[in-house]
C-alpha cells in the first residue's frame, strides 16, 4: 500500500510536467520542430545514458540470473498479452492501431523515471530485460498489424535504447566500470530523463484537440483493455505460473516488470501509425489512444500495484 501511495505521488507530479509540456505548445513557445528535437535529445542520449549507467554495477550470478528471470516474464507477458488481443479482436473489433496498443507498452519514457523515484536506480537493469522484449515485438508483430505487410525493419530493431542495452550488459559481463568522474557525468545525464520525459510526453499532446479525445467512447474500452484487463492477467501468470519461484528477489525482480506492464500505451505507437498507418486517421486516433491511456494511467497504475502487492 506504501508503494502504491509513493507511486501516485510520483505520477501526479509527473502528469503536472505533462501538463505545462502540453500549455507551453498550445500557447505557442515551442512548435512541432522544437518538440521533434528535444524528444530526440530523450530518447537519443538521455535515456540510453539512464539504461546504460544502471548496467554500471558490480558483477554478481544472482543479478545475472535476476535478469534472466526478468526476461522469461517479460516473454511471457508479450505471449499473454499478444493471445489475449488475438481472442478479443473480433468480439471487441479492434482496429490495428487498437491492438497495437493494448500489446504495447510504454516501458521507457513513463517506467524509467517511476524506478528512479519511487525504487533503486539500479532496478533499471531489470526493466531493460521488458525494454528489449517490447522493442522486437513492437518492430516485428505491431509493425505488421499497422502496416498490413510481414515487413520487419531490423534498424529500427538496434535503436539508442537497445544498443545501451547491449553495450550496459557486455560492460557489466566484462566487470568493466568507468572512472568516477565519467560515470557521474553519464548518472547526470540520465537523472534527467523523468521530466525531460514528461516535457515531450505534453509537448507531443499540445497540437491535439483533448475534447474530442476524451469524447471519443472508443478509447475507453481499448485503455480498460490495456491498464486494467491486460495487467491484471499479468499479476496472476506471475502468481500462478511458478516465477516466484525462479530467484530469491523474484517479487522484487517482478515488479518493475509489471510497472511496465501496466503503464500506458508505447509512445512511438502514433508515429509508426503515421509512417506505416493505410490513413492518415490511423495516426490521429492512434494519438487519442495515447493521451487518454496516459491520463487514466494515473489512477490505474498505482491501483495494479496495490493489487500485484496483495495477491502476491
Amino acid at each position: 500500500m506504501q508503494l502504491s501511495l509513493l507511486l501516485a505521488k510520483q505520477i501526479i507530479s509527473m502528469a503536472l510536467i505533462v501538463l505545462l509540456g502540453c500549455l507551453l505548445v498550445k500557447k505557442g513557445f515551442f512548435d512541432e520542430k522544437a518538440t521533434s528535437v528535444i524528444a530526440k535529445l530523450n530518447l537519443s542520449i538521455i535515456a540510453p545514458c539512464a539504461i546504460f549507467h544502471s548496467f554500471q554495477m558490480e558483477f554478481s550470478m544472482e543479478k545475472l540470473t535476476g535478469l534472466g528471470a526478468a526476461f522469461l516474464a517479460a516473454i511471457l507477458i508479450h505471449i499473454l498479452f499478444i493471445a489475449a488481443e488475438f481472442i478479443l479482436r473480433k468480439p471487441c473489433n479492434l482496429s490495428p492501431v487498437e491492438s497495437v496498443s493494448v500489446i504495447n507498452t510504454n516501458g521507457l519514457n513513463l517506467i524509467l523515471p517511476l524506478i528512479m523515484a519511487t525504487l533503486d536506480s539500479e532496478m533499471i537493469f531489470y526493466c531493460s530485460a521488458f525494454v528489449v522484449v517490447q522493442t522486437i515485438i513492437l518492430w516485428t508483430y505491431g509493425l505488421k498489424l499497422i502496416s498490413g505487410e510481414p515487413k520487419i525493419h531490423l534498424k529500427s530493431l538496434l535503436n539508442p535504447n537497445i544498443v545501451a542495452i547491449l553495450l550496459g550488459f557486455l560492460f557489466f559481463l566484462c566487470h568493466i566500470t568507468f572512472p568516477e568522474i565519467l560515470d557521474t557525468s553519464i548518472k547526470n545525464i540520465g537523472d534527467m530523463v523523468g521530466p525531460l520525459s514528461m516535457l515531450v510526453i505534453g509537448m507531443l499532446m499540445g497540437p491535439l484537440d483533448l475534447k474530442k479525445a476524451f469524447g471519443n467512447i472508443r478509447v475507453y474500452l481499448t485503455a480498460f483493455i490495456r491498464l486494467i484487463l491486460f495487467p491484471i492477467l499479468s499479476v496472476l501468470l506471475i502468481r500462478y505460473s511458478g516465477l516466484l519461484k525462479i530467484h530469491p528477489m523474484a517479487e522484487q525482480i517482478y515488479m518493475v516488470t509489471m510497472l511496465a506492464a501496466a503503464s500506458c500505451s508505447a509512445a512511438s505507437i502514433p508515429q509508426m501509425a503515421q509512417v506505416y498507418g493505410k490513413d492518415a486517421e490511423s495516426a490521429n486516433y492512434s494519438s487519442m489512444l495515447n493521451v487518454v491511456i496516459l491520463a487514466f494511467s494515473i489512477v490505474t497504475l498505482p491501483f495494479i500495484i496495490y493489487i500485484y502487492q496483495m495477491i502476491l
